[in-house]
């Protein structure tokens, strides 16, 4: 005799439509929650960028407390260390 067995997902590790696998409630998992937050804001962030970009004068000519900020991280990069001349100031 042949056992009485229902058809359900293949367990592959995807649902269907090459979706990801719902949990048992058919709510989507805590790893899919992650992803769809982070590319939301993800595409958020590079919309404002890119917007700052486009009506921004100075966006890529940081002054005054953003430049000074750029030249320390540039002395950190360069091995000079935490500390930044004040010199000429």
């Amino acid at each position: 005799m042949r056992a009485n067995r229902k058809a359900g997902p293949k367990p592959t590790g995807e649902g269907t439509r090459g979706l990801p696998r719902r949990g048992r409630l058919g709510i989507p998992t805590p790893a899919a929650w992650f992803l769809a937050i982070a590319g939301v804001a993800f595409l958020l962030r590079l919309f404002h960028v890119l917007q700052l970009q486009h009506n921004d004068p100075v966006f890529l000519s940081p002054q005054m407390d953003a430049l000074y900020h750029h030249q320390w991280a540039l002395a950190i990069a360069a091995g000079c260390g935490t500390e930044l001349s004040h010199a000429g100031q």
